[in-house]
């Protein structure tokens, strides 16, 4: 009698939302290295391609005063290559494409987490430096840690003021969680599990802002998205609330 081979077994859909489970801790396809691979890379090519910026742009030395289209400019410059390597990274690390990676998937019931980023603007911030304030009050102080935020909301004029908008409020939220709690918290995760993973990934987050005034802060809010992201297993609650807390601090700044 000749005997069939048993028929493959059925495929098993991704979870709802569209993102895929992270690869066991241990394994070739982890994330960790690559994720971290593929950031410095853009990282340092971002800086190159800024100072070439600057340069034809004639603000290399004058880095504390550019107007806002600079600032725009530089901003699309930056997110352009970090698309591409969170590109790199899902087709390497994942083998799917960026948004099944990232879990790049907002719904309606996500909205109830702009709340949650005004309030880790107005409440969480005012909570990590009241104290450093009082114990480094230099160093801590309102006008040091809001410095950048009103020195970007002083170069949009007139246009420019839709450009910053735009910039801070839907560009810089959107990539920014593509990049960091998509792309490196996932494959941080995957390797060392989801306490050192979002850990880390808030350091990197909070880190690369090169500001020690800002770094608590700012940590401490990375911490709230990275939770965020692995409780839904998706980007819509971090987006959103990062929405939230970069509205928030725009409109603080702008009223002062």
């Amino acid at each position: 009698m000749t005997e069939f081979p048993p028929p493959p077994p059925p495929s098993v859909p991704p979870p709802s939302g569209g993102t895929l489970p992270p690869p066991p801790p241990g394994s070739k396809r982890a994330g960790a290295a690559n994720a971290l691979t593929a950031w410095l890379v853009a990282f340092v090519t971002v800086q190159i391609v800024s100072a070439v910026v600057l340069v034809s742009t004639g603000y290399l030395e004058d880095v504390d005063d550019l107007p806002m289209s600079v600032n725009t400019l530089l901003a699309v410059v930056m997110w352009a290559f970090q698309l591409v390597a969170v590109a790199w990274w899902a087709g390497r690390s994942m083998g799917t494409d960026l948004a099944r990676a990232t879990g790049l998937t907002v719904r309606s019931r996500d909205a109830w987490w702009l709340l949650v980023g005004a309030a880790c603007q107005f409440i969480l911030m005012a909570m990590v430096n009241w104290p450093l304030q009082r114990l480094f009050p230099e160093q801590f102080s309102a006008e040091r840690v809001s410095e950048r935020a009103e020195t970007l909301a002083d170069s949009a004029t007139g246009i420019w003021v839709a450009a910053l908008v735009l910039v801070v409020v839907v560009g810089a939220p959107l990539v920014e969680e593509i990049v960091y709690r998509g792309m490196i918290q996932t494959g941080f995760v995957a390797s060392w599990g989801p306490v050192a993973g979002v850990v880390a990934t808030s350091a990197i987050f909070a880190g690369v802002h090169l500001s020690w005034s800002e770094f608590p802060a700012l940590f401490a809010f990375a911490l709230v998205l990275g939770a965020g992201r692995h409780r839904a297993g998706r980007l819509g609650p971090a987006i959103m609330a990062h929405v939230g807390f970069n509205a928030c601090g725009l409109l603080a700044v702008a009223a002062l």
